[in-house]
């Protein structure tokens, strides 16, 4: 009897012992965790800009939204025009918003509004009206908290951030992109052209790329104190360059996105077919197949958050749309299918929560015209401290990379 009371208390403690191990696996591979969703009233168009206390800002085309962290809404804004670029929050709490009439509005942490300029004149075109400034892009925070604003028509803006008021048009820098900013004071503006200017708008360098008698632009580039400046060009080539605008190295390839570069130097990027992780000399780690990759973040612990479109897998054949996680050996720690397209690249916030919007125009059978942000709970220590880790550099889209702890 004792000896089956022993077997008995053995198997016990070994069934514990498993079911023990049992939960901790299941901890660690449960897969994403979606805390909550939130229907906005329109597509949306931005990556999320993060507050300090935690307010998430995001613009769908028609409004920006402030929501809490528990995905309950604080307050809507609607600009009377179309939007399409993200918000971006400066130190002091305020957010700003361009709209496609070339109206840059500043609202209070609060949602009331601080002031509202006019960036450029609205031109008849077509029975309506159009926007002189064509597509003006995220604000990026530059020397003095100047607010520079890029756009597809005309010259990069700087604006006072506590007037509104245009305090300089830098004419010999032009591009429809929002600027990389960096601490010395220097900027890196993309586009049409590379350029490299100082706080007055001097333009130190200018690259353009061509393919015989045609001009053809670069994508956004991102920014490492290292005097790395990373940027994929509509030439099937990935440049490096350092800050006097020398070349570094290049790499062939068919880009979707653009880059982000880890704290390490590490630089990854989309294609059609996989994400690419390249060394900071320039030579091929691993690739991942992620298909039809958009704008990766990075967290502090490595992990690579990237958006994906994998046509003719879902539904009555159209795209699935999904959001992969890999680790930083390129390995898939887990993929989310979402309701639709991810046009921009996530926000990663303090407590490691990853958020997300989706953008459905209705074509593959999804409610047209809506989006979906997604908020999923992660053990991941944040967005990655140091490189250029995400688009628009920190949460608050300020064009600058995140402080070093």
């Amino acid at each position: 009897m004792a000896r089956n009371w022993l077997v008995l208390v053995s198997s016990g403690c070994m069934l514990l012992a498993l079911l023990a191990c049992g939960c901790k696996k299941s901890v660690a591979d449960r897969g994403p965790q979606i805390q909550w969703q939130f229907s906005a009233d329109d597509e949306i168009v931005s990556t999320p800009a993060l507050g300090e206390d935690g307010t998430i800002y995001f613009t769908s085309r028609q409004s920006l939204y402030a929501l809490a962290a528990d995905g309950k809404m604080k307050w809507r804004y609607f600009p009377g025009a179309e939007l399409g670029s993200s918000p971006m929050v400066g130190p002091d709490g305020s957010i700003y918003i361009v709209d496609a009439g070339c109206v840059m509005h500043a609202l209070n942490p609060d949602g009331s509004k601080r002031w509202i300029t006019q960036m450029g004149a609205a031109l008849a075109s077509n029975g309506g009206l159009a926007a002189s400034c064509g597509r003006p892009a995220t604000p990026a925070r530059a020397v003095g908290d100047l607010l520079l604003v890029g756009n597809f028509s005309d010259s990069l803006r700087a604006v006072d951030p506590n007037s509104g008021m245009i305090i300089d048009q830098f004419k010999d820098v032009y591009g429809p992109d929002s600027p990389e900013i960096l601490k010395t004071g220097g900027a890196v503006e993309g586009g049409g052209a590379l350029q490299f200017f100082d706080p007055a708008g001097r333009v130190s360098w200018t690259i353009r790329l061509s393919d015989g008698p045609r001009t053809l632009p670069f994508r956004t580039a991102a920014i490492a104190k290292e005097g790395v400046i990373a940027v994929a060009g509509w030439d099937n080539k990935f440049h490096v360059y350092d800050f006097d605008g020398r070349p570094k190295w290049e790499f062939p390839g068919d880009w979707t996105t653009n880059p982000v570069i880890a704290a390490d130097g590490t630089i990854y990027i989309g294609n059609f077919e996989s994400v690419v992780a390249l060394s900071a000399a320039g030579a091929q780690i691993w690739k991942a197949a992620v298909p039809i990759a958009g704008a990766p973040a990075l967290a502090a612990d490595g992990t690579i958050y990237v958006p994906s479109q994998d046509v003719g897998k879902g539904k009555n054949g159209g795209n699935l749309f999904s959001l992969y996680a890999l680790n930083p050996q390129g390995a898939t720690k887990w993929r989310l299918p979402v309701d639709a397209l991810i046009e921009h690249g996530p926000a990663i916030a303090p407590d490691g929560t990853v958020y997300l919007g989706t953008s459905s125009d209705g074509a593959i059978g999804v409610k047209p015209h809506s989006g979906t942000l997604y908020a999923i709970g992660e053990n991941n220590g944040g967005l990655m401290r140091g490189g250029w880790p995400k688009s628009y550099g920190s949460p608050a889209n300020d064009g600058r990379a995140p402080s070093a702890p």
